[in-house]
C-alpha cells in the first residue's frame, strides 16, 4: 500500500503531467488503431480501408456487368420491338389493301345487278342503286355470319355423334375394306 500511496501522491502533486501522460496514452492507442466502418456485403462486420476498398472494387464490378447484361435486355427488347411494329405495318397496310379489294368487288357486283336491271328495263334510280350496294354488302356479311355458325352446328354434331357411338374395335385394315 505505500507504492498505491506514493503513485497517488506522485499525481497529485503533478496532475498535469499525469494527465498529459493518461492523454498521450489515450492519442497513442487511439492513431494507432485503424478505423473501421460498416462493410458493403455484410453491414454487421466492421472493416478497414483497404479492405472496404477492395469490396467497393468488387461490387462496382459486379453492377458493371450487371449494367451490361441490361443494357443487352434492352437492345434485345428494342429489336424485338422494331421487329413488331415493321409487321404490325405490314399488317394493317394488307388489311386496307383487302378492304379496298372487298369495297371493289362489292361495287363491281352492285354495277352488274344494276346494269342486268336496267337491260332488262327495270328503271333503277341512283338513290336505290346504294340501297342495292347496302343489300349486296349485307347480303355478304350475312352469308359469313351464317357459314360461321353453320359450321358451328356441324361441329357440334359430330362431336356428340362421336361421344354418343360404341368404340370402334376393327382394326384399320378392316375398316379400309
Amino acid at each position: 500500500m505505500d507504492v498505491l500511496h506514493k503513485a497517488l501522491k506522485w499525481v497529485d502533486h503533478n496532475r498535469f503531467k499525469a494527465l498529459g501522460i493518461v492523454l498521450a496514452l489515450v492519442l497513442v492507442c487511439y492513431a494507432g488503431c485503424a478505423v473501421k466502418t460498416a462493410s458493403l456485403k455484410d453491414p454487421t462486420v466492421k472493416v478497414t480501408a483497404p479492405v472496404y476498398a477492395q469490396e467497393a472494387a468488387e461490387l462496382r464490378a459486379q453492377l458493371e456487368a450487371e449494367g451490361l447484361a441490361l443494357q443487352a435486355q434492352v437492345d434485345a427488347h428494342n429489336k424485338k420491338t422494331e421487329a413488331f411494329n415493321a409487321r404490325e405495318e405490314i399488317g394493317y397496310e394488307d388489311l386496307k389493301a383487302k378492304q379496298a379489294k372487298k369495297e371493289a368487288m362489292v361495287a363491281m357486283v352492285s354495277t352488274a345487278v344494276i346494269e342486268t336491271a336496267q337491260t332488262a328495263g327495270v328503271p333503277i334510280p341512283e338513290s336505290a342503286s346504294k340501297l342495292i350496294l347496302g343489300i349486296v354488302s349485307a347480303v355478304g356479311a350475312g352469308g359469313t355470319v351464317l357459314g360461321f355458325l353453320d359450321g358451328r352446328r356441324k361441329d357440334r354434331v359430330i362431336r356428340n355423334q362421336t361421344a354418343a357411338a360404341p368404340p370402334d374395335t376393327r382394326s384399320r385394315a378392316d375398316i379400309r375394306t
